[in-house]
């Protein structure tokens, strides 16, 4: 069963730069929120250890997200992040502030995107929106469409 979760909203202060490529420094920022909380991402109930935290599978910096959600400005980093049993979406102000929007509950996801709308149509599924489509890498070959909403 999958679900958008109710987490309250996290933000993460920036930290110093250092030689790290953008995608080590993503991805350690990533795990440092998951270390301070782990009962979001953790596999066991027990995570003081930290090889018992989920890994990230993937990253993807998102574009023109602006689009399917008013308040995200054209200038904010957007990513989702992949780990072995949920997506989660963050996003990155100017000022190195991260905050996770959202997250999807469901395992072995190889690829997702965030579906948007031609404005000059009548959209049927307006209603839904935002909507985000995900495919996995296990069992038959599919492709799942979600809504967003957490109402």
């Amino acid at each position: 069963m999958s679900y958008v979760s109710s987490i309250e909203l996290r933000k993460v202060r920036p930290e110093a730069v250092n030689e790290k490529s953008v995608i080590e420094s993503v991805v350690g920022l990533f795990h440092d929120v998951v270390e301070k909380v782990p009962q979001a991402y953790a596999t066991s109930s027990r995570t003081n250890n930290s090889d018992q935290l989920e890994p990230i599978e993937w990253v993807r910096f998102l574009s023109n997200v602006h689009e399917w959600h008013p308040s995200i400005r054209i200038e904010t980093l957007v990513l989702l992040i992949a780990y072995k049993s949920c997506l989660a979406l963050w996003t990155v102000e100017i000022n190195g502030i991260a905050s996770e929007l959202f997250s999807i509950r469901e395992h072995n996801i190889c690829s997702a995107c965030l579906l948007t709308t031609n404005s000059s149509l009548d959209d049927p599924h307006s209603s839904y929106r935002p909507l985000i489509a995900f495919a996995k890498s296990a069992g038959p070959p599919s492709i799942q469409i979600r809504s967003l909403k957490n109402d």
